[in-house]
């Protein structure tokens, strides 16, 4: 993760503070403007039922402002992953928003559950505001569709040109597999969101990076399998230059 936010602040003698968890920025001595890296929660995935896979989480929105002056305290918020589906055929819940100061970044959405149709629910998409993700494509039942990538338009004040971001995690590509988790929009690497479930292989994966979707549950009768994934946590990154 540091060298992702390495590559993601570029060269330079740069100095920051990280957040996995909620607290306070408190502005540094001789230093009034800021650069901040906000990322919303990821949704849970959807659980499925008996007859019917469900829907992967959606990821968190990213927000990147630059320039931020901050001459007092600042509230840091964490957005916590939306759990996944509780029981059967419920949706995952959504993520939480994050945010520092009165600068916030949506969570994504959870994922729908087991649904009565031979298609894998879609997808939660990506927090809203800023920058959005697409929704994942319906799989026909036995292979879950795909997590959409997030995207943030050109023309939007927060696009920086870092590139495409994170796809959503794989459906499963065997019988009765839920659909992939929505993509994190952070980076390519790492970013990706959890892998659908597979009905006596394999359980739906976690969010599996900060913001990304949990993947859905696959058709099963067993909670192991159904039961959708987690989203994971929010983060924000608070860097400057001397």
């Amino acid at each position: 993760m540091g060298q992702d936010i390495a590559n993601m602040l570029g060269g330079g003698r740069i100095f920051a503070e990280v957040f996995t968890t909620s607290g306070t920025f408190t502005p540094k001595p001789g230093v009034d403007y800021y650069n901040v890296i906000l990322i919303g929660a990821g949704g849970g995935g959807g659980s499925g039922t008996g007859l019917y896979e469900a829907a992967g989480g959606g990821g968190g929105n990213i927000v990147k402002k630059f320039g931020v002056k901050f001459t007092s305290a600042q509230t840091v918020t964490i957005g916590a992953g939306g759990p996944g589906g509780p029981s059967q055929s419920n949706p995952g819940s959504d993520g939480g928003d994050t945010s520092i100061g009165n600068i916030s970044a949506k969570g994504g959405e959870g994922g729908d559950g087991g649904q009565a149709t031979i298609y894998g629910g879609d997808g939660g998409s990506g927090g809203g505001g800023q920058g959005s993700g697409a929704k994942g494509g319906q799989g026909n039942d036995g292979g879950g569709g795909n997590g959409g990538k997030g995207t943030i338009p050109v023309s939007s004040p927060y696009y920086v040109g870092y590139g495409d971001y994170a796809e959503g995690g794989d459906g499963a590509g065997a019988a009765d597999g839920g659909g992939g988790g929505g993509g994190l929009a952070f980076d390519t690497g790492n970013g990706k969101g959890g892998d659908g479930g597979v009905d006596g292989v394999s359980a739906p994966q976690d969010g599996n990076n900060y913001g990304a979707g949990g993947g859905g549950g696959a058709d099963s009768s067993s909670d192991t399998y159904r039961l959708g994934g987690d989203g994971a946590n929010g983060l924000v990154v608070v860097y400057w230059t001397r």
